[in-house]
């Protein structure tokens, strides 16, 4: 099979064009579990047709040898110039399963005590993801005790049933299908780390937009009872830039969670607005 790299549009999800293999180079593939970190970095020309939908967030499909196809969002991309006075574009990408983490905001509460499969499926509402392959372990109930995202709640359930999490792409009737996988482990894991690629020289790992939200929810510190304020701001203008459509076409948010460097047990809620509204600013 040849290793083609689809792209598709940030927004509307429809494949823009595609990358043939002759058409790029410095492919490299770099998994790290142990620190979540899953990147394909590669170059390509910059005067194809092709090059016009090489642009920060947008997505990019490629086989893997495991699952069949990975998805990864481009962070950065670089226009350099060869020494024949050719120019080239460096593109770095993240996998896009790791938006999880800005899908959505789960509250502290208590689940239900269910499968695993319905906590996967509860997990992936509204995320763009939807329930694979999961094995049956027996129940659980989860006590969520400080706001988390979709990303480290599936992790959690995957340690709880002693399961192993996996991420996976399809390419159904055209149309780019994300499943979140959960199946029996096969031995021991040992801190798997792996780079898949060749002519690794110079290739140099950036991340400028990987950071970007359009959401932030504040949790102050707590009081001495125990209970917090929270503020949730939005930016709209960013909403509009870096947004993804749902299956209603309207644009998700990209949420984060953050934490004052504050131990001010009465902070007020028009400070925690402020401070919210202050580190927003400087992820978007």
């Amino acid at each position: 099979m040849q290793s083609l790299i689809h792209i598709t549009d940030k927004q509307t999800g429809l494949v823009a064009d595609y990358i043939s293999e002759k058409n790029y180079w410095n492919d490299v593939r770099t998994i790290e579990l142990q620190n979540n970190r899953d990147t394909f970095d590669f170059t390509t020309f910059s005067d194809k047709s092709f090059s016009k939908y090489i642009d920060d967030q947008n997505r990019i499909v490629v086989p893997d040898r495991k699952v069949g196809y990975a998805e990864f969002i481009i962070d950065e991309h670089k226009q350099a110039l060869n020494q024949n006075g050719s120019h080239h574009i460096n593109v770095w990408s993240t996998a896009s399963y790791l938006r999880l983490k800005k899908t959505k905001i789960i509250s502290p509460k208590t689940t239900g005590t269910d499968t695993a499969a319905k906590h996967v499926t509860d997990t992936l509402v509204d995320t763009g993801w939807q329930r694979g392959k999961i094995a049956h372990t027996g129940l659980r109930t989860f006590v969520i005790e400080e706001h988390t995202n979709p990303y480290a709640f599936l992790k959690r359930i995957a340690s709880e049933f002693n399961l192993e999490l996996q991420f996976r792409i399809a390419i159904e009737n055209g149309e780019i299908v994300r499943y979140v996988d959960m199946l029996e482990r096969v031995g021991r894991w040992r801190g798997f780390e792996a780079t898949f690629g060749h002519n690794l020289l110079g290739i140099e790992r950036k991340s400028k937009s990987s950071g970007v939200v359009t959401a932030l929810l504040g949790v102050s510190p707590a009081d001495a009872d125990g209970n917090v304020k929270t503020s949730l701001k939005y930016d709209y203008q960013a909403l509009q830039r870096w947004g993804v459509k749902d299956s209603n076409g309207q644009l998700k948010h990209l949420y984060a969670v953050y934490y004052p460097q504050s131990t001010d047990q009465e902070m007020t809620q028009e400070r925690l607005d402020t401070l919210t509204e202050n580190e927003l600013e400087k992820r978007v």
